[in-house]
Parts: C-alpha cells; sequence; structure tokens
C-alpha cells in the first residue's frame, strides 16, 4: 500500500534533517551515532524525494529465505536471511551488483519478490 506524505510531514521531516546534521557537525558525536545518523539521513532524503511511503508489510511477511527480489534501486538480489521482529520486517539480501545489504522491509524501499 502506498501512502503519499502530506506537507506537514514532508516539513517535519525537514526539521528533522536540521536537527540530525546539527548532531552530525557536533565533536562529542560518536563514530556509531554518525553512522545511525547517516542511516536515518539517507531515510528521510529518500522519503522527502518520493514524497511516498511504501508500507509492504504484508508483502514482506510472504518473502523467504532464497526468494529473488527487485530493488528500485539496487536492482536484482537474492534473500540470504530475512527477521521479523514485532512487525518489523528486515532482511538481507545478496545483490548482483551491490553485493550484500540489510533493508528494512517495513517502509521506504520498494522490493517485489521475481521468483
Amino acid at each position: 500500500m502506498i501512502l503519499k506524505l502530506t506537507d506537514q510531514q514532508i516539513e517535519l521531516m525537514a526539521y528533522r534533517m536540521f536537527e540530525l546534521t546539527k548532531l552530525e557537525k557536533n565533536e562529542n558525536t560518536t563514530e556509531a551515532e554518525l553512522k545511525k545518523i547517516n542511516k536515518e539521513k539517507i531515510l528521510i532524503g529518500n522519503l522527502m524525494k518520493n514524497k511516498e511511503v511504501n508500507l509492504m508489510a504484508d508483502d514482506a511477511t510472504a518473502l523467504k529465505v532464497g526468494d529473488i527480489v527487485e530493488h528500485n534501486r539496487f536492482g536484482q538480489g537474492e534473500i540470504v536471511e530475512i527477521n521479523n521482529l514485532g512487525g518489523t520486517i528486515k532482511a538481507d539480501i545478496k545483490f548482483k551488483e551491490s553485493g550484500l545489504k540489510r533493508l528494512l522491509l517495513s517502509v521506504g524501499f520498494s522490493i517485489k519478490k521475481i521468483k
């Protein structure tokens, strides 16, 4: 299911990006925190760019190890591990071109099963 983001939601995301940038520039921010900040900025940036959220929880629960999937950015890959942690579905996918990636399948990215 695709949900369109409202102007208010996009504005809140822009403010969060501003806050993350301030944290990023803080000299007391650790390397681990910088990694989390970067991941969040990428996710927010993708959401703001697309102005929609792809809620895939129902489709994602049907995925299993060994499935071949297509990702809108990374191309074709094979699911090598999948975890459903209370509705949050994470998958390790080995893509042909970009290697192993761990993706959160609940929001943000578009993945479809090929076989």
